[in-house]
């Protein structure tokens, strides 16, 4: 079989290759589209762009492996992926490799900071509940925020792709229901006053907003 790139890279973080199996069973299920192993590589890859100018490298990476973890697209279940993801984390750790459960990063408890950059996911703003107080984990919680929107900034054809992607991952539901939803999720980031929270990925405001346009008009058209 195979060895993906990222398992060397999942060993490293964890030093436990039964970690990986758990990632790659829940990143390869048969309904996810977009939401894969390729997203974790390309958040991975802008991830080393910018990890020098990171304060927590280690937590903002765990995040990054179980941000997704759990990725249900039911209306009854979607809502709570990410909180789902977020304890599944910290059940895996417990089981394959507790140390790690009370690792901690300048000062602060890895898993925990982890799981609460998890939850900031779920509407794309850098709330940690009682990490608010770290500046530096709230600057670290806005670049995983960037990683994963860093989608928006690529090309017309990714883009395109990302889209068709989400899309089969909602295929139960009807153009018009699946359309309706998407403008509105697509209108609420570019009715942001920034889409991108960290230097890092400033540049690339205008040409996500490029890119939010067109996928709204997109689905608008879907509905005439």
């Amino acid at each position: 079989m195979l060895i993906h790139p990222l398992e060397s890279e999942c060993l490293a973080d964890f030093s436990m290759p039964a970690v990986w199996n758990h990632i790659r069973q829940a990143y390869s299920e048969p309904h996810r589209a977009y939401h894969t192993l390729e997203h974790l590589s390309d958040m991975f890859a802008h991830h080393a762009a910018v990890a020098e100018r990171l304060h927590y490298p280690l937590t903002v990476r765990r995040a990054i492996w179980f941000h997704d973890y759990v990725y249900r697209t039911e209306a009854e279940h979607y809502p709570r992926n990410e909180t789902a993801s977020a304890a599944a984390m910290t059940s895996l750790l417990q089981a394959a490799c507790p140390a790690l459960t009370a690792q901690t990063e300048n000062g602060l408890p890895c898993a925990e900071l982890a799981g609460a950059m998890i939850l900031a996911t779920k509407h794309h703003r850098p709330a940690l509940g009682g990490f608010d107080q770290h500046p530096e984990a709230i600057a670290d919680c806005c670049v995983l925020l960037d990683l994963d929107l860093a989608i928006l900034a690529q090309s017309r054809e990714r883009v395109m792709a990302f889209d068709d992607g989400v899309r089969l991952e909602f295929s139960r539901y009807a153009d018009e229901v699946f359309a309706a939803g998407r403008i509105q999720a697509l209108q609420g980031f570019l009715e942001r006053d920034r889409i991108y929270l960290s230097p890092a990925f400033s540049a690339r405001e205008a040409v996500a907003r490029e890119n939010l346009a067109m996928l709204i008009t997109r689905w608008q058209q879907r509905l005439c």
